[in-house]
């Protein structure tokens, strides 16, 4: 008889437990948005360890073409996220993602079979392998269920991306371990397609149907509310058209900054190879040591959006852009005099500063316009930044020429011009005049 009662749990303890349960969902679709992003995200920036790869089992495409092929990679991770960004918020993130994961396992299976000195092939195998970025796109927008710590996490999302950039390597392994010639059939065809495949099934259960990743009851209750939610505290913010949310002083000035940067990264991609061949790394090591210090970068994320979260993005963006800026000034110091070891902390500079450009640009987005046109904002600046970031082939092409410095000095003074953005930021918050501190007094509701 006294088996059949028990005791009720008191109102707070109840929702202190839902509460927990709930956060533990989150974490772990966050876990799922983080593996997903360091599988697909950015891989194409691992290219260095495949361009030696291709070359060992005999390539014949000469330099400037394998140039060529990158930057058809590169654009497509830039450029393709405004298509998937648009189509993110019109069709739901679920779907959108596994269009990405679908382009990848092509380009995934194009290089595991085609020819090592078919340049088109290679060129249009990275260009579909750079649309993993669309899915990264897709699951960015998790970083709206930890509100307190929108910053940090999407940081922890951009450092994802920069362990994408290891994935080309860690292939390049399993290429050697299971082929006598280092042949990228298994690796690619089988491994690298089978763990994006398995991605695409798991979609179904982890990703939102939707482009919002709040609960329905959550998103009827803030309409239903009588004042707006801040962005940066409840995840929602006010009805601005994603046109006119575009053209806020915040909006074009992150998008420039972004685009000045992204010509500069691309290029040192492209070209690190054969900068440290030409500065005496005849075995390789200093590439492999490219690809692990630029996978290693990515456990500065965190700290990258806790400083941001703690002294503001202007000082986060500046430390940054001046960190890039170096990282080409670092290049310039050759000869017998200077240890080839030396250069790897123009490496360090590099891969940091990326990381945290890469962050700021997203997370600035969600704190100041929250997620509502997220897609459309992120994809616009990286279109925008696509564009022009075709410039990173005649750059490569001038330094393949002998005229390196001429690049070099170019994107170093580039990047370090960048910083006048970033002091704009930096008032601007000091004086609370940011687009959320403008836009979070308005009665208007999403």
């Amino acid at each position: 008889k006294n088996s059949h009662l028990f005791i009720k749990m008191p109102p707070e303890e109840e929702k202190m437990q839902l509460a927990k349960a709930q956060r533990t969902k989150n974490l772990l679709l966050y876990l799922y948005c983080f593996l997903t992003t360091s599988l697909v995200g950015g891989t194409i920036y691992g290219y260095p360890a495949l361009r030696r790869q291709l070359i060992h089992l005999g390539s014949t495409i000469p330099e400037k073409k394998l140039g060529a092929a990158y930057t058809a990679g590169a654009w497509s991770v830039q450029g393709g996220r405004l298509v998937f960004g648009i189509l993110r918020d019109r069709f739901g993130t679920r779907l959108i993602a596994q269009v990405s994961f679908s382009c990848v396992i092509c380009g995934a299976f194009g290089i595991a079979f085609q020819s090592v000195s078919n340049e088109i092939a290679l060129g249009v195998n990275l260009f579909l392998l750079g649309l993993g970025s669309g899915a990264q796109l897709c699951v960015q927008p998790v970083a709206q269920l930890f509100p307190k710590n929108s910053a940090l996490f999407m940081s922890g999302l951009s450092g994802a991306f920069q362990v994408s950039g290891v994935v080309y390597a860690v292939l390049v392994g399993i290429a050697k371990k299971t082929s006598e010639e280092g042949e990228l059939t298994v690796a690619y065809g089988g491994v690298f397609a089978g763990a994006v495949g398995l991605m695409l099934a798991l979609a179904f259960w982890t990703l939102p149907k939707s482009a919002s990743f709040i609960h329905e009851k959550d998103l009827k209750a803030a309409e239903s509310a009588e004042n707006v939610v801040d962005p940066i505290d409840g995840t929602f913010t006010v009805h601005l058209s994603g046109k006119e949310q575009m053209w806020t002083k915040e909006y074009v000035g992150l998008v420039l900054w972004f685009t000045v940067l992204v010509t500069p990264f691309q290029y040192y991609v492209g070209s690190i190879g054969w900068h440290l061949e030409r500065l005496g790394d005849d075995d390789g090591t200093m590439t492999n040591a490219f690809a692990m210090v630029y996978g290693l970068a990515a456990f500065l994320a965190p700290v990258g959006g806790m400083v941001a979260d703690t002294f503001g993005l202007g000082v986060t963006m500046a430390f940054a852009s001046i960190a890039v800026g170096s990282s080409f000034f670092v290049l310039e110091l050759g000869g017998a005099s200077i240890a080839l070891e030396v250069h790897s902390v123009g490496l360090v500079l590099y891969a940091v500063g990326r990381l945290i450009v890469f962050a700021m640009f997203f997370s600035s987005i969600g704190k100041m316009f929250g997620y509502k046109y997220y897609g459309l904002l992120v994809g616009w600046g990286m279109f925008v930044s696509a564009v022009f970031s075709t410039l990173q082939y005649p750059l490569i092409a001038i330094a393949l020429d002998g005229d390196y410095a001429i690049s070099n000095y170019a994107c170093g003074v580039g990047c370090l011009s960048a910083v006048s953005y970033c002091a704009a930021m930096y008032r601007w918050e000091k004086e609370g005049s940011t687009a959320f501190d403008r836009l979070k007094h308005k009665k208007v509701l999403v």
